[in-house]
């Protein structure tokens, strides 16, 4: 049985999935990690069923296709932190989507109260999974982490390390180089303009923040290396430009954030989830609030706050020095967080996933048909009666369904950081993991013409039990 596992963000959630395909394959099925931007792919490989990442009102298209395909349709939330709020705003608002999601999973009560209450799904829809990503906070799985993220452990071989986080990408995303305004389009495409033009502005302020406290950070303690890990959708030149270069400073987007905050000796972040992830691993979390930005409750009930510079001198001081009561300090609101929002950290957020899919399979089959329909757009308007005349030649005699034009446009390179990955990555993560678990020894293997009901150029990688194809 084929399973599609759609990747929206590489760096953040590449590791996680990789661990359901995993386990996945130790249960007998076959799995495809597709790019999100590759989306079309999935018509040429025709799965049985597909795990997404979200359900937002901007998929309303192609969840239709696929349900028309009879794919079966099942949502492994991405954003189970998100703020209630803008959560509700933008998930999809189509009945007849929701009824024919298999399973919800959600990661925790409090997302999941609402989608069983004011969220539009049945009670036995929703299942609380937590996120597989979060295993790698787990003592059983930590050191599967720590053996991939090589770039990590090359710079805490010396020195201690601080890692700064940022958050803002409406207000440095890469497209602002085009004269494109993130904030401006999504919320757009959301309904959701005035929301995410506040966000955009709250953003612009902690980023100046940030940058202000990691140049002086940096003077301060010139005997420790700061790491500045941004946002995955965050433009990494604008720091390069504006931060003062110094020796103890290092701009990097690589890696799982997992393998950074279990080196670190403490995070300084502000409004980002990483001060949840720093809390799980036992690791300090800093949050200057001088300034103002879009504050979030959950990562500031499991940080340390700091209202000046000095007194984030101070907190750092005590973080280098191993004080424990920073982390007692936010200790009683660290199990409520877990639930209300994580379910649980037990390492075995995948293998509820993995039961829950299993578990949810309606058997009925895809519609091969359906899908090489849905992969040619056949039936679908198209300008001019040439490219009519070339989608219907391309269906007919079975052509690659993409033009040379478009594959370029749509490919995934390697300089697409939160959007690339490719069998060497997803091997080393399978690696890793069968290295703490042998049963979930896996294989990843570039996609080939058995895989496709068409011919096609593929970004995905199969995760099989085959050493070799």
């Amino acid at each position: 049985m084929k399973i599609v596992i759609l990747v929206p963000n590489v760096l953040r959630d590449l590791h996680g999935l990789t661990l359901v395909a995993a386990a996945l394959v130790q249960r007998g099925f076959t799995c495809y990690l597709v790019p999100i931007q590759r989306w079309v792919e999935v018509f040429a490989l025709a799965p049985d069923a597909i795990l997404l990442h979200q359900l937002r009102t901007t998929q309303d298209e192609f969840v239709r296709r696929f349900l028309a395909c009879r794919i079966d349709v099942f949502v492994l939330d991405v954003e189970g932190m998100e703020r209630l709020a803008k959560y509700r705003k933008m998930n999809t608002e189509q009945a007849d989507i929701k009824q024919q999601v298999r399973r919800f999973m959600a990661w925790g009560a409090v997302i999941g109260d609402y989608l069983r209450s004011d969220g539009g799904y049945a009670a036995d829809q929703v299942v609380l999974t937590g996120s597989p990503r979060h295993d790698f906070y787990a003592p059983q799985w930590r050191a599967a982490s720590l053996a991939v993220n090589q770039e990590a452990a090359a710079i805490t071989t010396t020195t201690p390390m601080i890692l700064i986080n940022t958050n803002t990408p409406y207000a440095n995303h890469p497209n602002a180089r085009l004269g494109i305004d993130a904030a401006a389009q999504e919320g757009a495409e959301l309904g959701m303009t005035d929301d995410l033009h506040i966000e955009k502005e709250r953003q612009t302020s902690a980023m100046h923040g940030m940058i202000e406290a990691t140049n002086a950070l940096t003077a301060h303690f010139p005997n420790v290396t700061f790491v500045l890990r941004p946002h995955p959708f965050e433009d990494l030149d604008t720091y390069r430009r504006v931060l003062i270069e110094r020796d103890n400073l290092r701009i990097i987007r690589q890696g799982s954030v997992d393998g950074w905050i279990l080196r670190a000796a403490a995070v300084v972040q502000r409004s980002c989830s990483t001060a949840v992830e720093s809390a799980l691993s036992g690791v300090p979390s800093l949050s200057p609030h001088w300034f103002s930005a879009m504050d979030y409750a959950l990562p500031d009930s499991l940080s340390i706050q700091t209202h000046s510079v000095d007194e984030l001198f101070d907190r750092v001081e005590q973080a280098l020095a191993g004080d424990q009561s920073l982390l007692e300090q936010v200790k009683p609101t660290l199990d409520a967080a877990i639930h209300d929002w994580l379910y649980k950290l037990d390492g075995l957020a995948h293998v509820r996933v993995v039961d829950t899919l299993c578990a949810g399979l309606s058997g009925r089959g895809v519609d091969v048909g359906a899908c090489a329909r849905a992969l040619y757009r056949v039936g679908q308007p198209v300008q001019g009666l040439r490219k009519q005349i070339e989608r219907r030649a391309r269906y007919q005699l079975r052509l690659s369904p993409e033009t040379e034009t478009q594959i370029e446009k749509r490919a995934m390179t390697p300089d697409k950081t939160a959007r690339f990955f490719d069998v060497a990555m997803v091997q080393r993560w399978l690696d890793a993991i069968a290295g703490i678990d042998s049963t979930y020894r896996a294989h990843a293997h570039t996609i080939t013409r058995r895989d496709l009901i068409a011919p096609m150029t593929s970004f995905s990688v199969v995760v099989s039990s085959a050493p070799t194809e």
